[in-house]
């Protein structure tokens, strides 16, 4: 396994610092609106579930920079209790860490969750190198009334939305890699089959030689997707990502028909 770009641990300290920065100036992200460019972007009427691959082949740079976008992403979904959010991991196998819950509730759950699983060089982890993502995607498929419920307090239309941090690579052996793609499709199909749209969000490694990955990978199997395409971790995402998540899930656009 090689990264994509040789420049990709400069990209991604760049990305840290701004994303620390992010932090603590939030009036530097800027979402469109059509109505008033002054006014708030809120009300959010989506329910998200972030799922984070934390296997032992992730960096745990990458980690730091999926953690300080979860809690920009989060906090900006705050929108008069509407938006509520889950967390999900997986490597092996997929685990919940925060049940959905308003985004508040989230934001106080979170600051107590540490996304880096197993220490990298642990004995422990040499010995999982696993991406399940198939098994992460079963756990809401098998319970979308716990993540995605129907019946809720609010009386106006709710988006589902799947946000998934992955390397694109499921495996369950180093034997296996770039061979679990139908089982995944098959999960994917069916969540999208349920009104599920997804948000992947590309780690950027490269499992094969450069000309291979898009075979290799699997974001092309999401057809229902927030954005054309997926987006990166290397890049600065959280523009596009809020315009994206604006454009379909603002309440009053949502429940104008």
């Amino acid at each position: 396994m090689y990264i994509k770009v040789l420049l990709q641990p400069i990209i991604l300290a760049c990305l840290l610092a701004g994303l620390t920065a992010a932090l603590s100036n939030k009036g530097n992200i800027r979402v469109r609106s059509s109505r008033n460019p002054m006014s708030p972007p809120g009300p959010f009427c989506v329910d998200v579930v972030f799922i984070v691959q934390n296997s032992c082949t992730i960096a745990d740079v990458l980690l730091d920079a999926v953690n300080h976008s979860i809690i920009i992403l989060a906090d900006m979904l705050k929108s008069e209790g509407q938006t509520k959010i889950a967390l999900l991991t997986y490597s092996a196998k997929a685990k919940e860490l925060i049940p959905l819950k308003s985004a508040s509730e989230f934001l106080r759950d979170y600051s107590k969750i540490d996304l880096r699983g197993l220490p990298k060089k642990s004995a422990a982890c040499k010995n999982i190198i696993q991406a399940n993502t198939t098994d992460a995607l079963a756990m809401i498929d098998n319970n979308m009334e716990k993540y995605f419920p129907v019946t809720n307090t609010f009386s106006i239309s709710r988006g589902k939305l799947i946000v998934l941090y992955t390397d694109g690579v499921t495996f369950t052996s180093k034997f296996t890699i770039g061979e679990e793609q139908p089982h995944v499709k098959e999960k994917i199909d069916s969540l999208q089959s349920k009104g599920v749209i997804f948000a992947p969000i590309d780690y950027d490694i490269y499992f094969s030689k450069p000309n291979e990955v898009e075979k290799k990978t699997e974001f092309h199997l999401y057809t229902q997707t927030l954005a054309k395409r997926e987006f990166h971790i290397i890049d600065y995402f959280i523009n596009q990502f809020m315009n994206s998540v604006f454009k379909r899930y603002h309440c009053a656009d949502l429940n104008a028909v």
